[in-house]
């Protein structure tokens, strides 16, 4: 991973910019198509990636909107992802200007998360200008019985880090999501000499105090001080403060990213992991046990605008 990363605020105009590539997922959340259904940005090279499992509940008629609206849809599993990313972006002309892209993460997986930044900052045909835009689902009830952890480790092994010295004390830096004691097992694994916690504010406030009582035990053993927080409508400010804690970390301890909660924090903390090679980004996962759920579109959006190269 050679290449600079540049992270900036999303414009608030950006459903009106001419695109060179669009990449979507096809995803068995109703959200999936959100963004470009209601906002309708428009793109000279338009994709459509989905899965081969859990063709679930909005999966068909999602593929079909795509597909309508002249999308290319193909249907790969986690492992051939990366490979197919690499193919559709030599479709780019590498005539020396900037490509324009978008990339609507609402319904990706962490892994393919992994893949689409690590991809964008490996290619070197031509520099790119990506828009990565989320859509807030509406409020669901957690999921009732957490299921056990068969994942632990680096997301990819890109974002395995690399510690110039082993032997320092290990700092955990986790986003809180609503999984009951997900957060909780995963400190405890890592046996972190110190916790920071972010625990994020959003415009759907049902989800603040599901956020809280999941983490409740957590949250009672943090000091005060190392308990943060963030606005979901306001990725810019989260992915400042991340890397400056992250920054701050890494010249005493070891740093280590768990990033629970909305998929907006998993892209700060990836994108923190791309320039800082001291702090790895795990992934805590029930490796696909944990029940599928049709989340519907909150009606917000929000997002970060990156320049690669």
């Amino acid at each position: 991973m050679s290449r600079n990363v540049l992270v900036r605020p999303l414009r608030s105009d950006w459903p009106s910019h001419p695109y060179d590539m669009a990449i979507a997922t096809v995803g068995y959340e109703q959200r999936a198509r959100y963004a470009f259904q209601a906002l309708r940005p428009t793109a000279r090279i338009k994709l459509a990636c989905g899965f081969e499992s859990q063709q679930v509940f909005e999966y068909r008629p999602n593929c079909e909107w795509f597909e309508s609206e002249g999308f290319r849809t193909e249907h790969k599993t986690d492992k051939d992802y990366k490979a197919w990313l690499n193919s559709v972006l030599g479709e780019l002309s590498p005539d020396g200007q900037r490509a324009n892209v978008l990339v609507d993460i609402s319904s990706v997986t962490r892994v393919r998360l992994a893949h689409i930044l690590v991809t964008l900052r490996e290619f070197s045909s031509i520099p790119l200008s990506v828009n990565f835009v989320y859509s807030l689902a509406a409020f669901t009830p957690p999921p009732p019985e957490a299921q056990a952890n068969s994942h632990v480790g680096p997301v990819t092994p890109e974002f395995a880090g690399w510690w110039e010295e082993p032997d320092r004390s290990v700092v955990t830096v986790v986003g809180l999501g609503y999984e009951q004691d997900k957060a909780l097992g995963a400190v405890e694994h890592l046996q972190s000499a110190e916790i920071w916690t972010f625990t994020p504010t959003s415009e759907v406030r049902e989800y603040s105090p599901a956020v809280y009582e999941a983490n409740r035990t957590l949250l009672e053993s943090v000091p005060p001080d190392h308990q943060l927080g963030y606005f979901v409508q306001d990725p810019f400010d989260c992915f400042t403060k991340l890397e400056s804690l992250v920054y701050g970390i890494s010249r005493t301890s070891n740093p280590v990213l768990i990033p629970f909660g909305p998929k907006i924090f998993s892209l700060c903390s990836m994108l923190v992991g791309l320039m800082h090679i001291e702090a790895p980004v795990w992934r805590v996962s029930a490796e696909g046990q944990e029940p599928p759920v049709n989340r519907e579109a909150s009606g917000f959006v929000y997002g970060l605008e990156v320049s690669f190269g």
